[in-house]
């Protein structure tokens, strides 16, 4: 959401540096008592440089054995930081690079101290679990961008992710680039650049370039396969379709993929049979899942890795469809809206129309679009609307289809854990209340 500007995101934080730090104590407090708050509405632009950085991770690391996330800009990763970083393991390090270039760094993210190309290869070197991310910005050469992409690569994080574009009004109430046309010649780019890579490489959001290049709605297509995971070793390629795993064959579709993947590599099984259409032809790949952790496979089952195999994106769920049809037969409703944004409906639509006349029997379904005001510029993800957007465009589709009895609304926007509050922190009770129309909450981890 930032661009040039040093302070685009830091003006959404009046809160003071004392503030934060009591914010702070009190979220340990509470984590110690087995309770927890609500999702904080500061940001801190650069955790690992922050003075009080250390102690927090200490605290933290005491009361959980879980993996703990680290975002940086790398600027502050120098080999003393990383070694500190190494003894609170488990951990998961997301870098955000943008260029390999010190200029650019400077102009882009107002990095002085250039530590992140030593960085990256420092956490390759120690063995440690991290990802890479570059946003896709017009205003910086193609050439420079595939140039970060492949130093990425050369440094072997688990995952590179190329983020397409996007910033809010803060930033600029007047376009900047053609949105529609930048984002649909960078994800034509990214899935070239693909096969020449090793890391798996991700255009974010992932639903997007499912959609622009024709992927089949829902295919568990594999786009990535982590190197020396027990998926790589077992030959596991780019463009392969997932059929099966073990004995669930066939699956669903690609979200029922995902979570089987999840799930047994959380059980940690010495081997995982892999049913997969590779062009005309149908193989079997058994993952030596064991004999990759004893070749020196730092991903075990403390993380989220599902044996290294990366698809196209997750999708949307079949379970969060029968949901969707249990909320509407349940409320009596005849005109059921969904809301959605433009990145998701080409996806939804198919799957409404193939399961529609079996988990929605005689009521109709009506996707529609918030706007999204809050942020404005060209942010387009539904999870990035607030309570304000949804209520706008619930009462402009009243206007227009005043024979809709009831809106449901995924889950995603109003945040993880359970409170439903959006981004500025309104719950989602409030949209209930405003609504000229009942509106019910769908709950999904994602929605894309």
């Amino acid at each position: 959401l930032r661009m040039d500007p040093t302070n685009t995101v830091t003006k959404f934080n009046p809160n003071r540096p004392e503030d934060i730090l009591a914010d702070i104590d009190e979220r340990l407090r509470l984590m110690s008592e087995g309770r927890r708050m609500f999702s904080p509405t500061f940001q801190l632009e650069e955790i690992i440089g922050h003075r009080e950085f250390r102690a927090v991770m200490q605290r933290l690391r005491d009361q959980t054995e879980d993996v703990i996330c680290v975002n940086t800009t790398g600027s502050a990763l120098d080999e003393e930081m990383i070694g500190f970083l190494q003894g609170m393991e488990p951990l998961e390090v997301r870098v955000s690079l943008n260029s390999v270039d010190p200029k650019e760094r400077f102009r882009l993210m107002h990095d002085k101290k250039g530590a992140v190309l030593s960085g990256l290869r420092s956490l390759h070197k120690r063995n440690m679990r991290f990802s890479v991310s570059l946003v896709m910005w017009p205003n910086i050469e193609w050439a420079e961008l595939e140039a970060a992409i492949r130093f990425a690569d050369e440094c072997r994080p688990y995952m590179i992710v190329s983020i397409l574009p996007g910033y809010t009004d803060q930033f600029s109430a007047d376009p900047l680039f053609d949105s529609d046309r930048y984002w649909r010649e960078t994800v034509h780019k990214l899935s070239a650049l693909r096969f020449s890579v090793d890391t798996p490489l991700v255009a974010h959001p992932r639903l997007y370039e499912e959609n622009e290049l024709g992927y089949p709605t829902n295919q568990p297509l594999v786009i990535g396969v982590t190197p020396r995971s027990s998926a790589a070793i077992a030959g596991l390629r780019i463009g392969d379709i997932i059929v099966g795993i073990d004995e669930f064959n066939p699956v669903l579709g690609r979200r029922q993929v995902d979570t089987l993947l999840f799930i047994k590599h959380q059980h940690n099984p010495e081997t995982v049979t892999l049913h997969v259409r590779r062009g005309c032809e149908n193989i079997k790949l058994v993952l030596d899942v064991h004999g990759s952790y004893r070749d020196g496979y730092p991903y075990t089952p403390k993380y989220q890795d599902g044996f290294g195999v990366l698809l196209i994106s997750q999708g949307i769920a079949l379970g969060d469809l029968r949901e969707l049809g249990r909320i509407a037969v349940e409320s009596g409703a005849k005109v059921v809206a969904i809301a959605t944004s433009d990145i998701v409906l080409p996806s939804l639509l198919p799957l409404l129309s193939q399961w529609g006349p079996t988990l929605f029997p005689g009521i109709s379904i009506l996707p529609f679009i918030p706007p999204n005001d809050f942020y404005g510029g060209n942010i387009r993800l539904g999870e990035l609307c607030t309570a304000s957007d949804y209520l706008k465009g619930i009462v402009k589709l009243h206007s227009e289809h005043p024979e809709v009895d009831l809106v449901v609304v995924p889950s995603p926007a109003f945040g993880p854990g359970g409170w439903y509050r959006d981004l500025a922190g309104v719950p989602f009770t409030r949209l209930q209340r405003d609504s000229p129309i009942p509106v019910a909450l769908l709950p999904c981890n994602a929605f894309e």
